[in-house]
Order: structure tokens, then sequence, then C-alpha cells
């Protein structure tokens, strides 16, 4: 009788734990994904949806981005208040979902010799002078010297 409740306290005490783990990083979940405008019970729009893979041809560049990411939505913003893709000539490419374009994005990044372990997201390359440049800070001053 013992060893049993001991047994049943243990199992109660891992599901309570299990549910406060899942409950923490369903939140978190939400909270990444979410640039802070909306919360919880919002009734705004939701967020718009993320852009799709496009192949310009002749484009000056290949914004490599990855579906989801906080910081890719802020250039992907940046870019359609600025009617970028009116301007310039770039490809937008999903590396997350999409091992192709991981694959590219990697091949790119090596010929900035940077490493595999060292390539984030957003990640331009500008394939008129074979340069990258790495976050929102970099992309939007590379677009920004285009428009």
């Amino acid at each position: 009788m013992k060893k049993s409740l001991i047994v049943v306290i243990v199992v109660v005490v891992l599901a309570i734990a299990g549910v406060a783990i899942f409950q923490n990083s369903k939140g978190k979940t939400t909270a990444d994904s979410n640039d802070g405008s909306n919360s919880a019970g919002s009734t705004s729009a939701p967020a718009s949806p993320s852009p799709v893979s496009t192949t310009v041809p002749g484009a000056i560049a290949i914004l490599f981005y990855g579906d989801g990411c906080p910081h890719c939505q802020k250039i992907e913003q940046w870019l359609t208040d600025n009617k970028v893709a009116e301007k310039v000539k770039y490809s937008n490419l999903e590396v997350w979902k999409n091992k192709e374009n991981s694959k590219l994005l990697s091949e790119k990044a090596g010929i900035c010799k940077i490493a595999d372990n060292q390539v984030g997201v957003p990640f331009l390359f500008d394939t008129v002078n074979n340069k990258c440049f790495v976050g929102e800070v970099e992309v939007q001053n590379f677009f920004q010297s285009k428009i």
C-alpha cells in the first residue's frame, strides 16, 4: 500500500511538472512569433503571413529568411512599407523549411567565408558584388542604398 502511494505521488508530481513545462514552452513560442504589439486574447488582426519564396530573373540580391523568424518579419514589413520590390529586383527564399534553399544559403555564406554555424537569417547575398549581409540592420542598409 505504501509503495503504491509513493508511485501515485511521483506520477502526479511528474504530470504537474509536464503540464507546467508544456505551458511555459507554449507561451514562449507564442511570444517569439509575436512582434510584441498583440497580446494573447487581443482582437487585433493576425500577423501577416510570411512571404512566399520567390526567384526573380535578373535579381541583384537573394534575401534568405526563416518562416516565423521575428527579425525576418521586421525586414519584410520594412520592405513592404518602402515598396522595395517595386524598385529593386531581389529573390526571397525561405530556408528553415526548404532544404534546397538552405543548401544555397550555405553555399553563398561560404563565398563570404562565413561558417555554417555562424549563418543566421535574415541573410542577404549581393549577387552583383558577391557580398553577404547578415541581420536586420545590414539587410535594411543594403536595400536603403538601392532605393
